[in-house]
């Protein structure tokens, strides 16, 4: 390795993948909510964990993620039916394989979604960048995922929930990103993937009654 440059940043400049995106997952569930580990994944990729649940009171789902995981971002909404969002993340181990991931089981309802990504070289950290959240009983502001500048491979993810089955992500990842999930579940998920040159991008969402917006990078260090 060259002095003063990052495994990472030689990858990028040499033009390598350092990260592809394996397989999503998505569920719905009253109450609660579990998820089982795509049976594509290896020990060694990335796993997000995503959920929005709901409680019908003012008072919010307490942030609980899977164990070993490590919470990227939350936020909440106190109005009634209460939202709570949550995203995290997790290098797979191989006693992950096969299992059942569960976050916030005693909801009223809980959207759920997995994204697994598979790293070209082992991954020597996952760091969060640019952390957006909001939570109301009106429309979130757009939000910026700010990360033109970051060493790539870097994973930008939106997510959008509310109590209304027509949730709808808007901004500008979604006319260059990928979706996981419908409105179905009133929940929707976009997300990017960077291996060279990241870009800034926004994140919005429809009014769904009660509404839980966030947004962030994800850059992965080999």
């Amino acid at each position: 390795m060259l002095p003063g440059f990052a495994g990472s940043q030689m990858m990028a400049a040499a033009g390598v993948v350092g990260l592809s995106f394996i397989e999503g997952a998505n569920s719905f569930a009253a109450p609660g909510g579990t998820i089982a580990v795509p049976a594509s994944a290896l020990a060694g990729d990335l796993c997000v964990f995503i959920q929005r649940s709901q409680l019908s009171s003012t008072t919010a789902p307490a942030a609980t993620i899977p164990s070993g995981f490590t919470l990227a971002g939350t936020t909440s909404a106190s109005s009634s039916p209460a939202q709570r969002a949550t995203i995290s993340h997790k290098v797979l181990v191989s006693g992950d394989l096969g299992t059942t991931l569960s976050g916030v089981t005693s909801g009223q309802t809980a959207s759920t979604t997995v994204l697994l990504f598979r790293p070209a070289w082992p991954i020597a950290g996952v760091t969060a960048v640019s952390v957006n959240g909001q939570g109301a009983g009106s429309l979130p502001a757009t939000q910026t995922i700010s990360i033109s500048g970051q060493t790539p491979p870097i994973v930008a993810i939106a997510h959008a929930g509310s109590s209304s089955s027509g949730t709808l992500l808007g901004g500008s990842i979604t006319a260059t990103g990928t979706r996981q999930v419908g409105s179905s579940d009133r929940q929707d998920v976009w997300f990017q993937m960077f291996n060279t040159a990241p870009v800034n991008l926004t994140a919005s969402m429809n009014d769904g009654g009660t509404n839980v917006l966030q947004s962030l990078g994800l850059v992965v260090a080999f």
